[in-house]
């Protein structure tokens, strides 16, 4: 009895083929969603019905319909011209996937240092773009206001017209 319980901790959840099917399987799905949300960003309109902005009776002008007018425009409100890495890290995932030979599982710590690797990447591009931003009604001004206000010059001008 010990020895079948240790047999079937031991033994794989799926075989190789059906792992690899699978992995096939997220990876297309994962390029098929990285390149709707890139056609989805680079098609944005701002006279799109969306998030900000109700629109006009004009037709749709995203590639992906409303659906990708709406993405498009969160995207650009909260991160400005950074959101463009999602379909980045999408992509990179996709390739990670395809390059992994065996199906060896990663660690959970691995993977929270990556996901915060790519947090700190993301805020400190809104924070660059919004150093760099004209005006406050520039995509991703709200990104880039609260990135300004967390960073050490946000502090240090905090600092002064507080005294």
């Amino acid at each position: 009895m010990a020895d079948s319980s240790a047999q079937a901790r031991g033994a794989a959840r799926f075989s190789s083929a059906v792992s690899r099917g699978l992995r096939e399987s997220a990876v297309i799905a994962i390029a098929i969603g990285a390149l709707v949300l890139f056609m989805a960003l680079v098609s944005y309109s701002p006279d799109d019905p969306g998030f900000s902005f109700t629109g006009n009776a004009a037709p749709v002008h995203n590639r992906i319909g409303v659906i990708g007018a709406w993405l498009a425009d969160v995207l650009f409100f909260l991160f400005g011209r950074p959101a463009f890495l999602f379909p980045l890290v999408l992509a990179a995932a996709c390739w990670a996937l395809q390059r992994r030979l065996t199906a060896e599982s990663t660690s959970r710590a691995n993977t929270l240092v990556r996901i915060f690797g790519f947090l700190l990447v993301l805020v400190a591009s809104c924070a660059f773009t919004g150093s760099r931003a004209c005006c406050a009604r520039a995509p991703g001004a709200w990104s880039a206001g609260w990135s300004a206000r967390v960073s050490p010059r946000g502090w240090i001008s905090w600092v002064r017209h507080s005294s």
